[in-house]
């Protein structure tokens, strides 16, 4: 512009113009339109946050029931959709009561019901069973205060969620009966017990072997160092005697596991998936003997919890919470000192609606 030149009040209002008004002007502005609630970077870009969501459904029953109603099948199509594309990730479902009834009637009944869930995906939707893990908990997992109807019909639940594998370690894998035979799973390896009598004095002997407790030190290593992280400890057997008795065995193998870990390494018990599936899962033939002592076993898995990203587009003037909620517990008095907040599951968010 030349000396003594004017200049016109159009000219200065063209250079500053800011068309979508979001406080950059138009000469620099590289999103244009942006909406007038979004916070926005120096070159007028929304400002977008990764929020990590968790894969979850949650499905409610009546009272002493566990049948699925049909009204919850079109959230399950969208669940199993999801599982049909990801065939390496399981989902775990978890079946719940409320506190009416007895610990002996409410651990089947919830088993049941996350049991309907499971044959309902088999069955109805095609997921393979080596997908799925069914396990039930009673009353032992409110998600609210039993002390009114309205609670007790939301502690009355199946929850399902996505969950990932984490292959463990290879010294650990190198230090234990873990083979490519079973997928790098960790391996505790139990005697034959042929009466209800004698199955839990074998147990509790397996579980005091020194190899044993070598094997859950080195994984209660990796759990500690990896919060976020949880085992899924799975009880199986040979197909020596009947079906009923084989599946009580596996589960309370699985479950002194569980309990060795829960008593001496002070592992929340919410962070210890005990499963049993009797003999139903073979990894060998159990038409020789060999073949049986390998499937009379423990294996221990490590897992995480499936999370996908979603873009949230960050407002003005907004403090955003990036924290999670923490679900309802009711914690014993036992567990009390033993709680630490960086442990806990985050809330659960549903990302299939």
């Amino acid at each position: 512009m030349s000396s003594g030149q004017t200049i016109k009040p159009a000219d200065i209002l063209s250079f500053y113009k800011d068309s979508d008004l979001d406080g950059v002007i138009d000469l620099r502005d590289l999103c244009a339109g942006t909406p007038l609630d979004q916070d926005i970077d120096y070159e007028g870009c929304p400002i977008i946050h990764l929020k990590q969501f968790f894969v979850h459904f949650d499905v409610q029953f009546e009272t002493a029931k566990h049948e699925l109603k049909p009204e919850y099948y079109s959230e399950l199509k969208d669940f199993a959709q999801f599982l049909n594309q990801s065939p390496d990730n399981l989902i775990l479902i978890e079946g719940h009561t409320d506190n009416v009834g007895e610990d002996d009637f409410n651990i089947p009944l919830s088993e049941r019901r996350a049991e309907s869930i499971a044959k309902t995906l088999e069955s109805v939707f095609n997921i393979p069973k080596r997908q799925i893990r069914a396990i039930g908990h009673g009353e032992n997992q409110p998600i609210t205060s039993n002390l009114t109807e309205a609670g007790r019909q939301e502690n009355r639940r199946v929850s399902g969620e996505i969950i990932e594998i984490i292959p463990w370690p290879s010294h650990i894998l190198s230090n234990t009966g873990s083979t490519e035979h079973n997928e790098g799973k960790v391996i505790i390896p139990f005697s034959f017990t042929e009466s209800l009598k004698t199955y839990q004095n074998d147990t509790l002997a397996t579980i005091q072997q020194e190899q044993t407790q070598s094997i859950i030190r080195q994984i209660v290593t990796i759990l500690d160092s990896q919060p976020d992280k949880f085992l899924l400890i799975e009880g199986h057997t040979d197909n020596t005697g009947e079906e009923d008795f084989n599946n009580r065995v596996s589960k309370a193998r699985a479950k002194a596991v569980a309990d060795a870990i829960y008593d001496e390494y002070f592992i929340l018990k919410a962070k210890l998936k005990v499963i049993g599936h009797g003999q139903s899962s073979p990894l060998y033939s159990n038409e020789t003997e060999e073949g049986r002592v390998k499937n009379r076993r423990v294996e221990i898995i490590l897992a995480t919890r499936h999370q996908a990203e979603k873009q949230v587009y960050l407002q003005k003037w907004d403090i955003w919470n990036v924290g999670e909620e923490l679900p309802f517990q009711e914690v014993s008095e036992e567990e009390k000192p033993k709680l630490n907040p960086s442990h806990h599951s985050p809330a659960f968010w549903n990302i299939m609606n």
